[in-house]
């Protein structure tokens, strides 16, 4: 049985129609209805019958999908296998980095890669976190650094780090607060309600932390300004009277030193950094991510 078509099949039994599988396939209703008159003749059992205006497999057709499904599992498995031991031989890296995370941990880390192998082709891609993990799945990222707050059991999941997430203000502004064994000095929200806020817009990692903090406290959340990133938050603030939310390491490893953290709340919020990368079967880790997982761990420390 010629397998090379395999995808006309299976597009058939997702229609159920000649006519719109032969649209998804890009090919002639009758070039499709040819090769599956042909298929049938030469395996001498019918594949489909017509209920009304659809097409619904036989029993015979059903065994002979299920199989083909298999098949089709199989090929997927061995290009992906492939994908990852030949992606070891490459001269690229490809690196991804959850927006929110700040260009002050992102630069001193890229730097390093580039001179310890400045012949190797990088790509840096900035995007949700759930966007990047689905990169890492599909081979088209080597690494990336996320939040986690879930288990991805099909990844290599290496923690970095656990920060807590602060209230972080100018060092100008004079809190009153209550130290309760936490972190940092304890404030209320009453105490900072005559600052102006500064928020990271909602769907950045971030900024749905305070937006479900504010939720789950029946606490009405009134940002004076919205900005993309953190690392602009907290360039506003270390100019300004403001205040705004932020992971205590993103504070730590900014160039400012005017910046105060605050815990809040009655539990603290704690942020898992994580360095994501595929499970290679055949343990070939690369020397590029090797080192670039040393460096990772190097500079996501809290001092």
């Amino acid at each position: 049985m010629d397998l090379k078509h395999l995808d006309y099949l299976l597009t058939i039994v997702k229609y159920k129609n000649i006519t719109q599988a032969a649209d998804e396939l890009y090919i002639t209703p009758s070039a499709l209805s040819k090769y599956l008159t042909n298929l049938e003749n030469e395996i001498k059992l019918p594949i489909f019958y017509r209920n009304g205006h659809t097409l619904e497999l036989t029993k015979y057709g059903k065994v002979l999908v299920r199989n083909l499904n298999e098949i089709e599992q199989i090929n997927s498995k061995i290009d992906a296998e492939l994908a990852d031991m030949s992606s070891q031989f490459s001269s690229r890296f490809r690196i991804g980095f959850q927006t929110s995370i700040d260009n002050f941990i992102i630069r001193p880390i890229f730097n390093k890669m580039l001179n310890k192998f400045p012949a190797i082709k990088y790509s840096l891609v900035r995007e949700h976190q759930e966007n990047l993990v689905d990169k890492i799945k599909n081979y088209e990222l080597d690494a990336a650094i996320v939040t986690l707050d879930e288990d991805l059991p099909n990844l290599a999941v290496d923690e970095l780090v656990e920060s807590e997430f602060v209230l972080v203000t100018n060092k100008a502004i004079k809190l009153p607060f209550w130290q309760e064994n936490r972190k940092y000095p304890l404030v209320k929200f009453s105490d900072i309600k005559n600052y102006p806020l500064v928020s990271v817009v909602p769907g950045r990692r971030f900024g749905d932390y305070v937006l479900k903090y504010f939720s789950d406290n029946s606490a009405k959340l009134d940002p004076k300004i919205q900005v993309s990133t953190t690392d602009i938050a907290l360039d506003l603030v270390s100019k300004d009277n403001y205040c705004t939310f932020a992971s205590e390491l993103f504070v730590k490893k900014s160039h400012y030193d005017n910046l105060e953290c605050f815990s809040f709340g009655k539990y603290p919020v704690i942020n898992k950094f994580c360095l994501i990368t595929r499970k290679h079967k055949y343990s070939m880790i690369s020397k590029e991510e090797d080192y670039f997982r040393k460096l990772c761990h190097d500079e996501f420390i809290l001092l």
